[in-house]
């Protein structure tokens, strides 16, 4: 997994994992006995490096890993990789390794190569990294679905060579078109975290994650909520985008790895509100790279599906569990290099066997390759494939044209999802065969209409061609052709702007919107309080303040329907202590709200313990109104 953006941020999103998973989600104290299996070998860090390569020796609790990743489809992918290696020492004549986990303290999974251990140095071997302390299992994204996710990675580096750029700079997710070879590397990964919950022999923990929809649930609701934010007209951000970095890496994008994969969302494009288009192709953007459509929305172009890497790992998960191509074995003299005899080669591993075949023979790079290159490697199964595609792009094919590459400078997005409010502003790249509606209107002088135009008279084998788009005017064709030259000037002068994200950077914006926010909803509150108890001024305001602040957090923290939260929790929290605290109040308080109110005599104290309750809880309903999408 090619992801580096902010691990604190996961960090952060564990605050709320806490409150928001069941008790029942807990990673287990420990697993069964230590297994003897040479197929994995578990590492930590030393500190040290010899050669310019960092140092590692065997883990001293390794065998409680080895036992956890032995089993399941974790199991499966070892002896799949060891096939993998037997294989390579055949066409390269490299030897063969066992699989390599780094325990570590870094946030995320990564694919690494090149250590030392013992003696030993090598700049090629691969192994995973993953972070010591992560979920073992029982909860999505846990360790027994990331670990052959970046095993995955691995496989792909030895057998077709290490990923190649592609033409877009925006930071990848599940959902993000970003471009073939980036969706491919990430795709092929990602339909592993699938394989891995569905698999028999799962553990328990994670098995139970399908017998509950406490999960899905929570995912439907927070991207819902998310997407209905963004295109509402209401301009104050709602807990979701106010949010975003807590919920999102909190556990959000890791459900729909599995959910969202199944149900092949990611082959339709979610609608756009008509304003968003118009006045705030941002937000359009956002939606469009983040919420998952819905069954009845449109399906993107072949060139789109191809892009996106959730889209991507549905085509493999249907691909590999086809029962056509299970069963379809090859001649005995196909398993040799794999060191294995058909009969004792399982279905799956059938379908694995002939996919790392064609990424040595064929080299892939994206979608459209791997195809070709398992349609020359097997052409007796090419109508099996062909009907596996059919039914994941929606009765499309993938032969798709080749990119061509614009860089819209005139449209800054943020580096990364995560980067909600542009804090570190990205110029948009895109592919003009693989565009969208929000693509081409935020090009200056485009509007909906004649980005219709450009999208059905395409697909096109160079910018000049866009002159046979009715409406699209020499100025602007002048425009496009600009467009690309700055994208070939940023493809030979690449910024590395992954390496200037810092936490801060990215959380700052937040932290000032919430603060913003909070202000806001506290000078309301502090009205609405004194309407009720005429308290002085600046402790109506404290008041207020702590009241939006607490009900914030609580909204941000809890899944509970939008404003229940900040309603009930200042409410309860500060509001029932007052009520009980009245009856102890001095007189003059009670008087004072008396000559507030001519007439009404001095209220008793189970007045005024109502009225200290309605107070705090019209202090708390400014927030829950301006988080609220009203329209």
């Amino acid at each position: 997994m090619s992801l580096r953006l902010l691990p604190a941020v996961l960090v952060l999103g564990a605050a709320i994992v806490a409150v928001a998973v069941p008790a029942g989600y807990a990673q287990p104290a420990s697993t069964s006995a230590p297994s003897t299996s040479p197929l994995l070998r578990v590492l930590r860090d030393t500190g040290g490096r010899r050669d310019n390569l960092p140092v590692y020796e065997l883990h001293p609790d390794g065998g409680r890993f080895v036992t956890l990743l032995s089993r399941g489809l974790p199991g499966r992918l070892l002896r799949l990789y060891a096939m993998e290696q037997r294989y390579l020492q055949a066409r390269k004549g490299k030897v063969p390794e066992p699989a390599y986990l780094l325990l570590s303290n870094r946030e995320g999974g990564f694919p690494g190569f090149g250590f030392c251990l013992g003696s030993a140095c090598n700049r090629e071997t691969g192994y995973v990294d993953l972070r010591f302390r992560a979920r073992a299992t029982g909860y999505f994204g846990a360790m027994d679905q990331i670990f052959p996710h970046e095993l995955a990675h691995v496989i792909v580096a030895q057998l077709a060579g290490p990923p190649m750029p592609g033409g877009s700079n925006q930071m990848h997710a599940i959902g993000v078109k970003t471009d073939r070879r980036e969706a491919f590397s990430e795709g092929f990964a990602e339909h592993f975290q699938v394989m891995a919950i569905d698999d028999p022999d799962v553990l328990p923990e994670t098995k139970a994650l399908l017998r509950e929809d406490y999960f899905k649930r929570r995912a439907e609701r927070q991207f819902g909520e998310y997407g209905r934010e963004l295109q509402a007209r209401w301009p104050v951000p709602g807990r979701r985008r106010a949010a975003f970095p807590l919920w999102f890496a909190g556990g959000g994008e890791q459900t729909l790895r599995y959910y969202a994969v199944k149900a092949n969302a990611f082959a339709r494009a979610p609608r756009l509100a008509e304003h968003l288009l118009h006045s705030d192709p941002f937000s359009a953007y956002l939606l469009e790279n983040t919420v998952p459509a819905a069954p009845t929305d449109p399906p993107r172009t072949p060139a789109q599906l191809v892009s996106i890497e959730g889209f991507v790992a549905s085509l493999f998960v249907a691909w590999v569990s086809d029962a056509e191509i299970q069963q379809r074995y090859r001649e005995p003299a196909f398993y040799e290099p794999f060191g294995v005899a058909p009969g004792r080669v399982s279905p799956l591993e059938n379908a694995y066997l002939k996919l790392f075949h064609v990424l040595f023979v064929a080299r892939p790079a994206d979608v459209p390759a791997m195809l070709a290159g398992y349609k020359r490697c097997f052409p007796d199964e090419a109508a099996a494939l062909d009907r596996v595609v059919r039914t994941i792009a929606l009765g499309q094919s993938l032969d798709v044209p080749d990119p061509i590459w614009l860089a819209n400078d005139d449209f800054r997005i943020g580096t990364s999802m995560f980067d909600q409010w542009r804090s570190m502003p990205r110029t948009h790249t895109f592919d003009l065969n693989a565009a969208s509606e929000v693509d081409l209107v935020a090009v200056a002088g485009v509007d909906r209409r004649l980005a219709g135009a450009i999208l059905k008279a395409g697909p096109y084998r160079t910018v000049g061609e866009l002159q046979r788009v009715p409406g699209l005017t020499r100025p602007l064709l002048d425009r496009f052709t600009a467009l690309e030259r700055r994208a070939v000037a940023m493809r030979q002068n690449p910024a590395d702007e992954e390496a200037s994200l810092t936490l801060m950077g990215i959380m700052a914006p937040y932290l000032w919107r919430a603060l913003a926010l909070a202000a806001l909803a506290g000078a309301l509150g502090a009205v609405a309080y004194r309407l009720v108890v005429p308290q002085r001024w600046w402790r109506a305001v404290v008041n207020g303040v702590a009241a939006a602040l607490v009900g914030f957090v609580l909204e941000a923290a809890l899944e509970l329907p939008m404003g229940l939260a900040a309603v009930v929790g200042p409410a309860v929290g500060f509001g029932v202590p007052a009520a009980l605290y009245s009856f102890s109040f001095p007189s003059r308080l009670r008087r004072r709200l008396a000559a507030a109110r001519p007439g009404g005599g001095v209220p008793g104290r189970a007045r005024l313990a109502c009225a200290m309750l309605v107070a705090w809880s019209l202090a708390a309903a400014p927030l829950a109104l301006l988080i609220t999408p009203l329209f």
